[in-house]
């Protein structure tokens, strides 16, 4: 598979910076291109910006001890043969990192993906550090 990362330092502390990433049900009050997300307990449902139509996402583990939040693509515009993306947050100091790790096969897919990571973790720095 394909692999495509980006990681990002914001002045908050780890758990703050956790409790944003764990809530999988509010993703669509931080990350760019997500209008809306229904949560289930299992799996999300988020309706993509600009008409690009809804992503299905089943959520695979949420892991407080290790603060990695790991999901697969289901359903949607963008189904790639393989999917499996992380987040983790780790200590940085009095901050923290945030890292956002996408494996994909197609490549073509996880290039595409790849293009949403800056943007992305920019709104994460954003959202957390006001």
């Amino acid at each position: 598979m394909a692999e495509v990362a980006g990681s990002i330092n914001v002045e908050a502390t780890p758990d703050a910076a956790w409790k944003l990433i764990a809530d999988v049900g509010a993703i669509d009050t931080w990350m760019p291109m997500i209008e809306t997300c229904e949560w289930d307990g299992e799996s999300r449902t988020l309706t993509l910006a600009g008409g690009l139509g809804t992503l299905v996402e089943k959520v695979l583990s949420v892991d407080d001890d290790t603060r990695t939040l790991t999901y697969t693509i289901t359903d949607g515009p963008f189904v790639a043969e393989k999917h499996l993306a992380t987040w983790t947050v780790t200590p940085a100091g009095e901050g923290a990192v945030v890292t956002w790790t996408i494996e994909a096969e197609p490549q073509e897919i996880a290039d595409l993906m790849g293009s949403t990571i800056d943007g992305t973790l920019q709104a994460v720095k954003n959202t957390l550090e006001g």
